[in-house]
């Protein structure tokens, strides 16, 4: 019986005990013994448990006293894995990794807006002079000189008989005068086919030009002569002088009057255009040209003068020398003359408003008795960089002082 009850205590798992005085089985050899259980025993809800006996390994005795340890049983499974404990702080950045390939370009981007117009630049310097133009066609044949003096008389032969009267003969022609070529004249309506006479003027200036002679002079009468080629004024010593009434107009883009025959005049002209052309009225080459008691002036332009057309009174080319520029009134231009490098000459009691005045660019020009009308100039004379000093522009209080208070505006 202490055999049973020691295996079944060993190997008991899911026993109660009770308190039972009953005769016990012994589940090794299957026999019942005679010996009594202590009534303290029985077994309860154990599967092959009953009052008689006990079933193996589910008796429930009477825990005895702890037996020697015994060896160290083999390590059983590892148990289920414990729940995730909570995160550590984080660790120090790591050092950055290498910079990875430029991604492609990306699409253009549309064009921004327009900026504003930017301002008008400063006016350039006139350009060269073009070639001289083929010449013109012959003139008219000249009038017969006069006849040559009467060679001497023969010695007298003897005298014949003397002969019967005859008879009377017709009276012959009235002859007519012939123009006089050093005296040209020329009227817009006159009829076409005139000699230049005054009583069968030229109807054109061209054809007063085709026709003078050196030092001669051209009268422009009466009438408006529109101009739409250029007027090369070639002769030397030729004046051309304008009447009241007389007009010229330009009605194209180009320079009326060019003038480089040398000692040439233009002398009470008015001249004027249809529309404002960038150009100048004159264009003076050569030695000791003149012009003088002249009117000058172009068609109003809207806004301020440094937006107008760039048209002019008169141009100087560089070969321009003793030049004379005298009592003329010039206006309503972007400029009253444009004084280009090299050319000198005396421009004197001129009177010029509404302009942006004489431009001087590295020109010798003396200014004196100049004055000025309204609307006011921009500025009324301009030393553009380059220009000399000294005579004849400095001091500048003195040019200012001899030209009616001028305002100079001193760029050099």
């Amino acid at each position: 019986m202490d055999s049973c009850i020691s295996a079944c205590i060993k190997e008991r798992e899911s026993c109660c005990c009770l308190e039972v005085t009953t005769t016990a089985l012994c589940s090794y050899n299957m026999k019942k013994l005679s010996v009594e259980v202590p009534a303290s025993m029985y077994c309860n809800n154990c599967k092959g448990c009953d009052v008689e006996g006990c079933f193996p390994c589910r008796m429930c005795p009477v825990t005895g006293p702890a037996g020697p340890m015994g060896p160290r049983g083999a390590t059983g499974p590892a148990g289920p894995t414990g729940a995730t404990g909570a995160a550590g702080a984080p660790g120090p950045a790591g050092a950055n990794g290498a910079a990875g390939p430029t991604g492609p370009t990306g699409a253009t981007g549309p064009a921004g807006p327009t900026g504003a117009v930017g301002a008008t630049g400063a006016t350039g310097a006139a350009g060269a002079t073009g070639t001289k133009g083929p010449t013109g066609a012959t003139g008219a044949t000249g009038a017969v000189g006069p006849r040559g003096p009467t060679g001497p008389t023969g010695a007298d032969g003897i005298a014949g008989p003397t002969g019967a009267t005859g008879a009377t003969g017709p009276t012959g022609a009235t002859g007519g005068t012939e123009p006089n070529p050093y005296d040209l004249y020329v009227q817009a309506d006159a009829a076409p086919g005139g000699d230049g006479s005054k009583a069968a003027p030229f109807q054109t200036i061209e054809e007063g030009l085709a026709a003078a002679l050196p030092n001669g002079v051209m009268h422009i009468l009466p009438g408006t002569y529109p101009v739409s080629a250029q007027l090369s004024v070639s002769t030397p010593g030729l004046t051309i002088q304008g009447s009241a009434g007389a007009l010229i107009v330009l009605q194209a883009p180009v320079v009326p009057f060019l003038i480089d025959g040398g000692d040439v005049t233009l002398d009470n002209l008015t001249m004027t255009s249809d529309n404002p052309y960038p150009v100048e009225f004159i264009q003076t080459a050569g030695e000791g040209n003149q012009i003088i008691n002249c009117q000058i002036y172009g068609p109003e332009q809207a806004g301020d003068s440094s937006t107008w057309v760039v048209n002019r009174g008169f141009v100087t080319q560089g070969n321009t020398t003793n030049l004379l520029v005298r009592n003329n009134i010039i206006h309503t231009l972007r400029q009253a003359a444009y004084l280009n490098p090299g050319s000198s000459g005396t421009i004197v009691y001129n009177v010029v408003y509404d302009t942006r005045g004489y431009v001087v660019d590295q020109a010798s020009f003396l200014f004196s008795g100049n004055s000025w009308g309204i609307p006011e100039n921009a500025v009324d004379i301009a030393l553009l960089s380059g220009t000399a000093s000294g005579a004849p522009y400095d001091p500048l209080s003195a040019l200012e002082a001899s030209n009616s208070n001028a305002t100079v505006s001193d760029q050099r």
